[in-house]
């Protein structure tokens, strides 16, 4: 429904990280509970993981294909996703139509509004929902498999691995 016809497992993944990023926008690591921040712009969650996209490039293709199996996450498929999304255009008006890397953040974006966990406030901007945070809380943070995955993605921002990028900015 959310995705086009022509979407394959990639584009799936990509939603997922996609969300795993939002969501770790809120908190200032993998190990707390309550949100950080009330907000982001659309333009920062895209900047995160384009953040994140880079720091995965950084890796070799065999380290990525460790890392595939450690996570059991196909890293190589998003990031020839998210590089086969066309940046050229992100300043221009975005439709669901426009191969472009917001117009996927906006497909996630309806996707996560139609299940109530983030609603836009306006000015570009969104938050999370209680029902999110619930989710985050009980489910993101506790399991162990998550927690490592959360670890990881942390881990491929410049710092100590733990510290989310809006933090760790407000730090630097």
């Amino acid at each position: 429904k959310h995705l086009p016809s022509r979407a394959v497992n990639a584009d799936i993944y990509m939603m997922y990280v996609t969300i795993i990023i939002l969501f770790g926008e809120f908190y200032d690591s993998y190990q707390t509970t309550e949100a950080t921040r009330d907000f982001i712009k659309m333009e920062d969650w895209l900047n995160s993981v384009n953040d994140m996209i880079l720091s995965l490039k950084g890796h070799n293709e065999e380290e990525l294909m460790e890392l595939e199996k450690k996570y059991e996450y196909n890293w190589i498929a998003i990031v020839d996703k998210w590089d086969a999304l066309d940046d050229i255009k992100e300043n221009v008006q975005q439709t669901a139509r426009t191969i472009s890397r917001m117009s996927f953040m906006n497909i996630v974006k309806r996707f996560l509004e139609e299940q109530e966990l983030i609603e836009e406030i306006g000015n570009d901007e969104i938050q999370l929902t209680e029902k999110a945070k619930i989710i985050i809380q009980r489910y993101y943070m506790e399991l162990e498999h998550n927690r490592e995955i959360l670890e990881f993605i942390y881990s491929l921002e410049k710092g100590d691995g733990d510290i989310a990028s809006h933090i760790k900015n407000q730090i630097d």
